[in-house]
C-alpha cells in the first residue's frame, strides 16, 4: 500500500508538460524498437502506398514458409492490416490539428476551465515557462497567421531576442523549401524519381524541412534562460525518428525501382550524418 502511494505521489508531481516529454519519448522509443524487428515485419509495419508489398506486388519481402507458422508474423500482420491509414485520409490529421488550435484558442481567450487547471499545474511548478508574445509568435508561426487577440500590450519588443530570431528564420527556411519540395514531388508523373532543388543531395528533403520547421519552434519557444523549449524538442526527436524510418524505407525503395546508383550519393534525411 505504501509503495502504491509513493507511486500516486511520484505521478502527481509531474507536470503536464513533463506528461508531453514522455508521450513523445515513449512514441521516439516505440518508432526506435521497430527497427530491431525483423526486417519482414518492419516492411509490413512501415511500408504503405507505392512501398507496400501490395502495390508493387513484391511478395519477397515475407519470409519463406506456409503463413500462419510464425505467430510473431501472424501478430505484425493484423496489426497491419488495421493500423495503416489510406493517404486520402491524412486530411481528417490536419482538421484534427486545426480544431484542436481553434478549441485552446478558445479556452485561452475565455479563461476556459481546461486551460486554467493546465496553467495552474504547470506554474506550481515553478520551472521557466514561455511569454505571452512567444506563445503568440510560436502559435502564428504553426498558423502561419496571427490569431490571437488580448486586451492587455504584452512587450513584443522581446520577439527580437536572439532565439526567436533563430528560431523564426529557422522555421522559415524549413518552411519555405518544404513547399518548393512539395510543389516539385506535386508536378511529377507517379512514381518517378525527383531531382530538383534540394532532391538533388538528399531523398528526403522534405523530411528535412519538417525538422527545421520544428527545431525552429523549438528555439523560439524557449524559456526565459533557455535556449530551447524541451516539450517540443521532444516533439522534434520523435519527429526525427519517426520521419527517419521513413527516409531510410524510401531510400531502399528508389533504390529497387531505379537503381543504387540513382540514391547512393545521397543522404536520406540529414546531411553528413543520415
Amino acid at each position: 500500500m505504501a509503495s502504491l502511494t509513493l507511486i500516486t505521489k511520484a505521478l502527481s508531481a509531474i507536470t503536464p508538460a513533463q506528461w508531453c516529454q514522455i508521450f513523445f519519448g515513449i512514441s521516439s522509443a516505440t518508432v526506435l524498437a521497430i527497427q530491431m524487428i525483423p526486417k519482414a515485419a518492419q516492411h509490413l509495419l512501415l511500408d504503405y502506398g507505392a512501398r507496400s508489398p501490395a502495390s508493387t506486388g513484391d511478395q519477397a519481402k515475407e519470409p519463406a514458409g506456409p503463413k500462419g507458422s510464425n505467430v510473431f508474423m501472424d501478430i505484425v500482420r493484423a496489426v497491419a492490416s488495421v493500423g495503416q491509414i489510406p493517404h486520402s485520409w491524412f486530411m481528417h490529421f490536419y482538421v484534427t490539428s486545426i480544431a484542436s488550435s481553434a478549441f485552446w484558442a478558445w479556452q485561452y481567450l475565455q479563461g476556459g476551465s481546461a486551460i486554467t487547471s493546465i496553467a495552474a499545474q504547470q506554474a506550481a511548478s515553478e520551472t521557466p515557462s514561455m511569454r505571452f508574445e512567444q506563445t503568440v509568435l510560436v502559435w502564428a508561426l504553426m498558423a502561419l497567421q496571427v490569431s490571437l487577440r488580448e486586451t492587455t500590450k504584452p512587450d513584443f519588443g522581446n520577439l527580437l531576442s536572439p532565439t526567436a530570431v533563430v528560431g523564426t528564420v529557422t522555421y522559415l527556411y524549413g518552411w519555405i523549401n518544404q513547399h518548393l519540395c512539395h510543389k516539385h514531388l506535386a508536378s511529377l508523373k507517379k512514381y518517378s524519381l525527383p531531382d530538383r532543388g534540394l532532391f538533388r543531395y538528399l531523398v528526403c528533403p522534405h523530411y528535412t524541412c519538417e525538422c527545421l520547421i520544428y527545431l525552429g519552434l523549438a528555439i523560439t519557444a524557449a524559456p526565459e534562460g533557455l535556449f530551447i523549449n524541451r516539450t517540443v524538442l521532444c516533439a522534434l526527436w520523435f519527429i526525427v525518428a519517426n520521419l527517419g524510418t521513413t527516409a531510410d524505407g524510401t531510400k531502399e525503395w528508389y533504390a529497387q525501382k531505379f537503381g543504387s546508383e540513382k540514391v547512393a550519393g545521397k543522404w536520406r534525411m540529414i546531411p553528413f550524418i543520415f
